[in-house]
Formats: C-alpha cells, sequence, structure tokens
C-alpha cells in the first residue's frame, strides 16, 4: 500500500503525476487555503503533507496527525511550521532553500528601482491623463541607483546574489550579519547603526524569527538617510509597519518596495493612501521556472523521506534517529569537513581527495566535503551547505595546512560563526590542523575518523 500525502494547494501538474507515482495523493486543487479544522481532519491519515507558507502546521494540528512523519513546506522560509513540536512528535519538517536565489534578487531590484525612479506612481499619474506638458523639473525627479550606497541586512544566499547585481551598477555595498562572511567579496561588514545611517537603499534580507520581530522599526527608521528607500522582501513582521507608514507619510524617508507584509494578505490599509510606496503581494519566487523547481525541490524531500533516506533539506535531524520511517538511515549525523587554503594550482585539491578517499574506505556513511579558502571551489559556505543538505547537525571542521604561513586559523573562527548565523542550530567545531604531505595522508585519515567517533 502506498504511503498517503495531502498536497494542501494547487500546485503544477507535473509535481502532482510524479507525487502519485509513490503516494496515494490527497490533492487539494484550490488556490484558497484550507482551515485549520479542514488541515487537521484531512491530515488524521496521512503519513506526508506538502504546504505552502500561509499553511500553519501547529502543535494543536500535529496532535491531530497520528501517522504524520514528515511536513515539506514548499518554501524557503518556515515560520509557518512549529518545528520543534515537529521534533517533538518525531516529524520531520523540510524547506526549499537555493533554488530561489537569483529570482528573489532579481524581484529586489525591480522594487529597488521601480521605487527610485517611482515608476508604479508615474505609470498611475500617466493612466488617469494627467500628463499635460514635459517639464525639466518636475514631480517625478527620482534617485540615481548608480553609483549609491546599497544595505544589505543578511547576507545569505539572496544577500550575496543582491550584492552581485549592485556591482554591476557600480554601487558601494555594505551589509550586516552577525558575523563578518570572510567568503563574501566586494562587500563591507559594518554595523547595523551605520548601515541604516549610510545606505541609500537598505535591502532586508534576514529570516523571521521572534528575536528579528520588528528588527526596524521607528529608532532604524529616523536613522536612515531622508532620501533613502527601504527595501523588503525577506519576511513579515522583521519591519515594523506601523512605523514605516508614519516614516513613508512624514517623508521621513523617501520611499519603499514592499513584497511582505505584517497580517498578509490583510495588510495594514494605511500603505494603499501612500505614492511613496510600491506595494506587490508576495510574489519574490514568483516566475514559473523557480516555482517548479521549489514544488518539485519539496517533492524531492517527500518522496525521500517516506522511502526510508534522508531528506535533502531536513531542518530537524534530530528526528532521524526516533523516526521510524528514518529506522534505516545511518544514526550518526556527524560530519567532517576537510579545509585548506585555496590556491591557484589545482593540484594542491589532490591531498583533500585522498583522504577523502581513505576516510570513506574506512566508513561508507561517512559524510565528508573538502572546502578551500580563496580560489578554489568549494569554498567553506558551500561546503557546510552539502553538508547540512545531507543532514549533518554537527560538522567537525579539519584544518589542512597547504603551505607555510597559512592564515586560515585566524579565518576560520569567523567562517564557523557565520555558517552557524546560515544554518541555525547547526554545530560547527574546530579541530587541530594537520599537513598536507603524502606521508600523512593515512594518518590523516585515521585522526579525521577519531576525530568523527568522539564528535
Amino acid at each position: 500500500m502506498k504511503p498517503k500525502v495531502l498536497v494542501t494547494r494547487r500546485l503544477f501538474d507535473e509535481v502532482v503525476v510524479r507525487l502519485s507515482e509513490h503516494f496515494e495523493v490527497d490533492y487539494h486543487d484550490d488556490d484558497d487555503a484550507l482551515s485549520a479544522m479542514e488541515l487537521t481532519a484531512r491530515l488524521a491519515d496521512k503519513n506526508g503533507v506538502m504546504l505552502v507558507l500561509t499553511d500553519k502546521l501547529d502543535a494543536q494540528i500535529l496532535a491531530g496527525a497520528p501517522h504524520l512523519k514528515v511536513a515539506c513546506n514548499v518554501a524557503v522560509g518556515y515560520n509557518n511550521i512549529d518545528v520543534p513540536a515537529c521534533t517533538a512528535r518525531g516529524v520531520m519538517a523540510t524547506n526549499t532553500p537555493g533554488v530561489l536565489n537569483d529570482t528573489t534578487a532579481d524581484m529586489v531590484w525591480a522594487l529597488l528601482m521601480a521605487s527610485a525612479r517611482r515608476v508604479v506612481a508615474a505609470d498611475k499619474w500617466t493612466r488617469d491623463g494627467q500628463w499635460q506638458a514635459w517639464r525639466f523639473l518636475d514631480k517625478w525627479l527620482g534617485q540615481d541607483v548608480h553609483h549609491a550606497t546599497v544595505g544589505i541586512l543578511g547576507m545569505g544566499r539572496i544577500g550575496q546574489a543582491i550584492a552581485k547585481r549592485a556591482r554591476g551598477f557600480d554601487m558601494r555595498v555594505i551589509y550586516h550579519n552577525r558575523t563578518p562572511q570572510p567568503d563574501v567579496k566586494d562587500a563591507t561588514w559594518v554595523e547595523k547603526d551605520v548601515l541604516f545611517a549610510e545606505a541609500d537603499f537598505v535591502v532586508v534580507m534576514v529570516p523571521y524569527s521572534p528575536a528579528t520581530h520588528h528588527l526596524i522599526g521607528t529608532a532604524e527608521l529616523a536613522q536612515m538617510k531622508p532620501t533613502a528607500h527601504l527595501i523588503n522582501v525577506a519576511r513579515g513582521g522583521v519591519v515594523d509597519d506601523v512605523a514605516l507608514i508614519a516614516a513613508l507619510k512624514n517623508r521621513q524617508i523617501s520611499g519603499a518596495g514592499l513584497d511582505v507584509f505584517e497580517g498578509e494578505p490583510a495588510l495594514n490599509p494605511n500603505f494603499f493612501e501612500l505614492d511613496n510606496v510600491t506595494l506587490t503581494p508576495h510574489i519574490g519566487s514568483s516566475t514559473r521556472a523557480t516555482r517548479m523547481a521549489m514544488a518539485m525541490c519539496a517533492a524531492d524531500n517527500l518522496i525521500a523521506a517516506l522511502s526510508g533516506q534522508t531528506p535533502p533539506n531536513l531542518l530537524n535531524p534530530e528526528t532521524i534517529k526516533d523516526s521510524p520511517v528514518g529506522a534505516d538511515v545511518t544514526p550518526s549525523r556527524r560530519a567532517i569537513l576537510l579545509f585548506g587554503h585555496g590556491a591557484k594550482n589545482p593540484e594542491w585539491a589532490a591531498p583533500f581527495v585522498a583522504i577523502r578517499g581513505a576516510i570513506l574506505a574506512r566508513d561508507s556513511s561517512a559524510l565528508v566535503e573538502s572546502g578551500f579558502l580563496e580560489l578554489m571551489r568549494p569554498t567553506f559556505a558551500e561546503a557546510v551547505d552539502r553538508l547540512v543538505a545531507q543532514g549533518a547537525g554537527e560538522i567537525t571542521v579539519v584544518p589542512i595546512f597547504m603551505a607555510a604561513g597559512s592564515h586560515i586559523n585566524k579565518d576560520l573562527p569567523l567562517l564557523a560563526a557565520a555558517a552557524m548565523d546560515q544554518h541555525q542550530g547547526v554545530a560547527i567545531k574546530l579541530a587541530p590542523p594537520v599537513g598536507a604531505e603524502t606521508s600523512v595522508l593515512n594518518a590523516m585519515a585515521d585522526y579525521a575518523m577519531t576525530v568523527k567517533a568522539a564528535g
């Protein structure tokens, strides 16, 4: 008998057909959300659910779903899912990271330029027949994007994609995370108050959580330039909408471009009275290709979870050990990241390949990746991403000195802190460094396995 799954919202036909090959699918083929009561009733006999960011999955609904093994969000953010409650009941939770970075960055740029040049208000004014003559100095004087300063609050994958586009406009890029990210090039880490004071465009890219609720409020808006614009495509609730409306109404800041809101879709109606804000209905990832990739990524997670495998984008790996579905999965989620100073000479990657091979020869289930500081790939962040995607909840970093004078020791703490900032709940430990000479390869394999066993 096939496992039973619920799909809570209308998706692409191709996704539903693919799921039907593996499951008995209860498909809610509608754009309107199920009520909490309806969702609870339809989950009563389900093993898995694929849901979207407006579907709330909390402890009360989970209590009425005794057979549920996995909840797959078709989104990167997952504040609609009570992950601790899922973990307590042994329910795996997943999201869809990575597939929408560029599309969301494009949306940031659409809002940024529309706000800077007042495109939406000018369009309405023109359609209303108010354009009677051309004037050199008129009400539509906007602000330049080129050579301006963009401040990115939250330099994750999407933030880096935004920064990459900014360089094409010859912009100065500053950013703020809790810790600087050494992997980020051509952007300068600054304190948060400096970012608000110096940026011509403040772009919000932090996830929502109780810690980031109203991260931007009256005090932060007061620090911004009167000519500055605020762009938010992250999550509603990170910005205090009431404070933002007041700042826009009083021309305390020049404008805003918003794709997310508190209480959406029932956003604050006072936004509609303003002509210096561009509003879109949470469409940051809304292209056919990206939404298809998101849905297929969620399907991958669902199929893996109910096939006895670790879902590629598992948010709570601690459920694997206790979950009946995950009983056949390797219980250890520790991993090893071999890390060295990058080089122009690709032959320097050879020791990493040999060490990784020696480790896997001893334990084929080991999670092992290699990362580099500079020119070779993958970078530290990319290697961590790959390990986390495989379900690693604890990563031991083994520094490998590629040459005398390597300075990876001073960079590693910052890299590890940035990675943990990006992947909440993942522990990263630093092991003592070793050399990369051929003579130490076998010893290194023994050493790395000892580190893995000891945790």
